[in-house]
């Protein structure tokens, strides 16, 4: 509806205890979406963002981008490196 009707899902202060800034969002279904931000924040949420589910901390880099191909989560981090999570 062109962005007519919407509704705040969650705040990062409720979720992330202080780490709140988010870098990225990447959304492979209606469903389903993946957000980064500082220190190896990496959230997935689903049922259109009814539930979420934090990835552990897998590094303390900022993830800077994400990018959702072929069943795969792709995550570049501040410092050059490239995670790859298969089925996520």
């Amino acid at each position: 509806d062109a962005g007519k009707n919407w509704s705040k899902l969650k705040s990062s202060g409720n979720l992330l205890y202080g780490a709140d800034t988010f870098l990225d969002i990447c959304a492979p279904s209606t469903n389903t979406f993946f957000i980064s931000g500082q220190r190896g924040l990496l959230l997935k949420f689903t049922n259109g963002g009814a539930d979420m589910v934090k990835i552990e901390n897998f590094s303390e880099d900022h993830l800077n981008a994400l990018d959702y191909r072929n069943k795969s989560l792709i995550v570049c981090s501040a410092s050059g490196k490239i995670y790859k999570f298969q089925d996520l």
